[in-house]
Parts: C-alpha cells; sequence; structure tokens
C-alpha cells in the first residue's frame, strides 16, 4: 500500500509563498539600510567630533594670542619701558592680572634678567636669566609650552595639590626707536584655563561618554585630558593625519585596547599667534556613537516581520479568491457525476492583485559641539553684544588709569529696511558687511567697533576728558561721510544714512558705562527725530551734527 503525505492546501501554499516572498528582500533591505545608517552615523559622528575638536583649537588659540597681545600692549606703556618706577610698574602688573586671573605671575626683567617688579612682588630681586622665558625672548615675543612650575612651585601652591602648570609668553621691552631692548616682560599663564576649556564642552555634551585631550605638538605627549591620561605618550597615526591635514576623524583602537571613533585638530595659531602646534582630540567609544543603529535594526526587523505577517494574510485571502471559482467547478462536475443537470461556469481569472508597499526613512540626528560662547557677530565679524562687555571692561579700565574718558557713539541705519524690502535680505546681509568695513576705517587701535543686532551698531572710543566732545564730533563726522558714499548692493548703488547718538562715560562721574550706552541710546533716537542722517549729544540741549532738521522725521 502507497502511503501518502497529507496533501497542504493552495491558500496554506501561497500564503508561505508570499511571506517567504517578503522576507527576503525585507531581510535584505534591512542589512542594507543597517550598513548605510551604521556608515552615515558614523560619518556624522566624526566629523562632529572633529569639529568639537577644531573648536576647542581654536579656542585655545585664540586665547593664546588674546594674552600674547595684552603682554604686547602692556609692554608699550611708558612706565614699562623705563625703570625707574618699580612700585607703578608693579600696580600696573597687579592690575593686569586681577582682570585676568589666568595671569598666574608677571615681571618686569631687567636686560640682565633680573626681577624689578612683578606681580605680588614675587620673585623681585630674583635673577631668572636662564629660565626660556627671558632668553627666548631676546630677539620677539616669545611662547613657551606646557611645564611644571620651577621657581615659583612654592610661591603659588595649587590647593589642589598637583604640580602648578604654565605657558609663558615673553615680549621684550624695547623703550624707543629700534634699539636694543632693555629687558623683557614675562609671564606665566596657570594652565587650569585650558582644562575650563575643556570642562565647559564636556558640560554641554554630558552623557555622551565623550573625552577630550590635548596633545603636545612634539612627543605626542598628552598636556590635558582625564587624570590617567596626562603625561601618557600617545602613538596614534591619527596624530599624524592631522598634523599632515590639519583635521582628521575615523575609528582607532586605542592604547585601551578599545575601538573609538575619533577626532582630531591641529591649532595653527591665530593672527600674529603662531601657536604651539597642540593637538585637540575628542573621542568617544563606538559602542556608544553607534548605539542608534541598533535601535533601527530592532526597528526594521519589527517592520519586516509585520510585512511578513501582512503578506501571509493577503495569501490565505488572494488563494481563498482564486480558489472558489475552482471550487464551484469542482461542485457542478459532482453534480453531473450525479446525473444532474448543470451549467459549467465561466471563470474570466485573476486580474489584479494590489500589493502593498511602504518606505522607511531613517532620520539620524547628530550632536552639536558647543560654541563660545561666541564673542564675535558671524555676519560681519564685528565684535557682538556678549564681546562688547569684556572689552568694555578693559577699557573703563584703561580710563580710569589714565584719567580719560569713553566716548559712546550708538548708530542706527537711516533707509536700511527699503533696501531689505527691494533686494532682499541677502543685500540687506551684503550692505551690513560693507557697513561694518566702513566703521572699522573711523576707530583707531583700542577702539571697539560692534554691532548690538539687525542695523544697530556702536562705536567706543578712548577720548581725553577736556576734549572728548571736539572728538567726538570729528569721528561722527568721520561716519556721515562714509555715509554719504554709496553702496554696491550686487551691481546696484545703493543710498542709506546713519543717525548717531552720543554720550560719555567719565570714571570720575561715578555713572556706569551702561548708563553712557543708555544715554547715547536716546540721543540716538533724538537725532532720529531731529531728521534722521546726523549726530546728536546727549544733553537738554540736543546738539546735532550734519544733516538738516526736519521736523516731520520719524
Amino acid at each position: 500500500m502507497v502511503s501518502r503525505s497529507r496533501p497542504v492546501s493552495l491558500k496554506t501554499r501561497l500564503a508561505i509563498a508570499l511571506a517567504l516572498a517578503a522576507i527576503a528582500p525585507v531581510a535584505f533591505y534591512t542589512s542594507i539600510v543597517e550598513q548605510r545608517t551604521a556608515n552615515a552615523l558614523q560619518t556624522s559622528i566624526s566629523r562632529s567630533l572633529t569639529a568639537t575638536a577644531s573648536h576647542i583649537a581654536d579656542s585655545l588659540d585664540r586665547y593664546m594670542q588674546a594674552r600674547q597681545v595684552q603682554i604686547s600692549l602692556l609692554s608699550q606703556l611708558a612706565p614699562l619701558k623705563t625703570l625707574d618706577d618699580p612700585e607703578g610698574v608693579r600696580e600696573l602688573l597687579d592690575s593686569l592680572q586681577t582682570s585676568v586671573p589666568s595671569f598666574a605671575w608677571i615681571g618686569r626683567l631687567d636686560a640682565d634678567g633680573t626681577v624689578v617688579a612683578a606681580t605680588g612682588g614675587i620673585l623681585e630681586g630674583v635673577n631668572i636669566a636662564h629660565r626660556p622665558v627671558f632668553f627666548g625672548a631676546q630677539t620677539g615675543p616669545y611662547v613657551g609650552d606646557v611645564h611644571e612650575a620651577v621657581m615659583l612651585a612654592n610661591l603659588l601652591p595649587d590647593p589642589s595639590g598637583e604640580p602648578m602648570k604654565f605657558v609663558d609668553v615673553g615680549i621684550p621691552v624695547i623703550p624707543g626707536g629700534d634699539g636694543p631692548p632693555n629687558g623683557v616682560l614675562a609671564a606665566h599663564l596657570s594652565w587650569t584655563w585650558a582644562d575650563e576649556v575643556l570642562q565647559t564642552v564636556l558640560k554641554t555634551e554630558g552623557g555622551s561618554e565623550l573625552d577630550l585631550f590635548v596633545v603636545s605638538g612634539w612627543g605626542d605627549t598628552v598636556l590635558l585630558g582625564p587624570k590617567d591620561a596626562i603625561g601618557q605618550v600617545f602613538a596614534l597615526p591619527g596624530l599624524q593625519l592631522a598634523r599632515t591635514y590639519g583635521t582628521y576623524g575615523g575609528i582607532e583602537t586605542w592604547p585601551d585596547g578599545k575601538a573609538y571613533l575619533t577626532g582630531y585638530a591641529v591649532g595653527y595659531g591665530h593672527k600674529d599667534y603662531p601657536g604651539l602646534g597642540w593637538t585637540v582630540v575628542a573621542r568617544q567609544p563606538v559602542a556608544t556613537a553607534l548605539a542608534p543603529v541598533a535601535t533601527v535594526q530592532w526597528i526594521l526587523l519589527a517592520w519586516g516581520a509585520g510585512v511578513a505577517a501582512v503578506f501571509a494574510v493577503c495569501g490565505r485571502w488572494m488563494a481563498l479568491w482564486i480558489t472558489r471559482p475552482l471550487s464551484r467547478i469542482a461542485a457542478v462536475a459532482d453534480r453531473l457525476r450525479e446525473g444532474e443537470a448543470a451549467d459549467i461556469p465561466c471563470n474570466s481569472g485573476v486580474t489584479e492583485i494590489d500589493s502593498l508597499s511602504t518606505a522607511l526613512d531613517a532620520l539620524i540626528r547628530s550632536r552639536t559641539l558647543m560654541e563660545t560662547v561666541a564673542h564675535h557677530d558671524t555676519l560681519t565679524g564685528l565684535t557682538n553684544r556678549a564681546g562688547l562687555d569684556g572689552h568694555l571692561s578693559l577699557m573703563s579700565a584703561r580710563a580710569t588709569r589714565e584719567g580719560a574718558a569713553l566716548g559712546f557713539l550708538c548708530l542706527d541705519l537711516d533707509g536700511f529696511k527699503p533696501v531689505n524690502d527691494q533686494f532682499g535680505h541677502a543685500a540687506g546681509d551684503e550692505l551690513l558687511v560693507e557697513v561694518a568695513q566702513r566703521l572699522r576705517q573711523v576707530v583707531r587701535g583700542g577702539e571697539v567697533v560692534a554691532r548690538l543686532g539687525g542695523d544697530e551698531f556702536i562705536l567706543v572710543l578712548h577720548m581725553e576728558t577736556d576734549q572728548w566732545r571736539a572728538h567726538a564730533s570729528i569721528v561722527a563726522d568721520r561716519v556721515l561721510a562714509k555715509f554719504d558714499q554709496p553702496f554696491l548692493v550686487g551691481e546696484t548703488p545703493c543710498t542709506v544714512g546713519c543717525s548717531i547718538g552720543i554720550a560719555r562715560w567719565d570714571p570720575s562721574s561715578g555713572g556706569t558705562t551702561a548708563q553712557a550706552m543708555h544715554e547715547a541710546d536716546q540721543a540716538l533716537y533724538a537725532a532720529k527725530r531731529a531728521g534722521k542722517h546726523r549726530a546728536c549729544f546727549f544733553e537738554q540741549d540736543v546738539a546735532t551734527i550734519g544733516g538738516t532738521p526736519d521736523e516731520s522725521a520719524t
């Protein structure tokens, strides 16, 4: 007797076939999407880490350049050029240290390397000619790399108990003309400021297992980073690639045997500061960085299983729909076999089977480094409102020392909105950039042009107290003259004016710079009311410079 297996119905066969037909492409699609998602996420995070490293490297170089400029400017002050008044020099040095606490020590050295005056009187009378900060600055500005405190270790102990580390800045002091220097203005910058930069970035990236390192330009030694890594030497291929190309990002296996997504950026200095070749490294464990890929994989698998189930149900329904005419034919055949009269039904067949299809888009969000907390306007490059506060602090301190005053010229463009309306916001941005360039031409070194927002600008001038009005009038005339010249928006010349409000801050007045800015703003609106394209001083009887009074102007 021949045994036969139990037959499988057409409905079941079709359901299984359609389910398998769905599973195969879904599995293939899942593997492709998973791989592409992983690659895209890896690329995105590598770029983000590289951008973070670049931001930090730029911040470090900008900070060092600013400190070098401060020491250079200080060395040009008359009391610093001679050695006649050590006490007066010490007061200047102490004032700078108070303004910038990162200066752990500043000293004026004579031509033999002996400290004549220093912050807090530390090391005065001590000869440090053997230190690089002295002999390295004999022919020009000197910036020394991170090193542990030598002579100041006991005089300036670190409250944490850790050895203090400094970065050196030395500027030769030339008493006049092009003659030889009569000494050096030397400074030790506490290395803690760089750690503060790294900690600020780490706080914005909380919970991401992000590690940041600063590696020296020589010897691949870790200068800053996690405590257990400081002083270690990292022989990583990415360091050499970064030094070749400026930046680099990718997956690397570190000395601890773990794989990390790593971003590198080399600092090449800023403006006249040449940089020390520091390389900033940002890393994140691969398992943490690519964790979203596993989530996407589970979503795709669940989606594929759902599609397969739908296809199986549809397969059974389609099989039932297809076999129903056959069942009718079989029923008619049975009736004919029994001798009954019956018509064989006409089967027109299956005309169309609708298929279900969907598409899945994977959306990967990458992190965004942080900031600067930036102090410059991204459009014009001018100082922004946040950066203006720092300038005002330094300028008011200088004015207090010198018995001078600060002049505030608050500017607002006249006719800027029609330019935006007629030519578009891109043309308006182009006009603002040109305005910024012209305003830079009317201020001197040590004075500030800032963009407060929109089409509002402010100039802060250093002036003699008894001549401030004449000085402010001259500068206001120069500004108005700049606006008398047409601006090119694209290829089209256009004319805009500006209204100026002028106020003064005097250290002896007891007022604040914020009040002076407010007074300049009030004078600005007086200029607007007086007919625009003119300057008004803040006072009860408004005086104007330029323009023709227009009682109907608003």
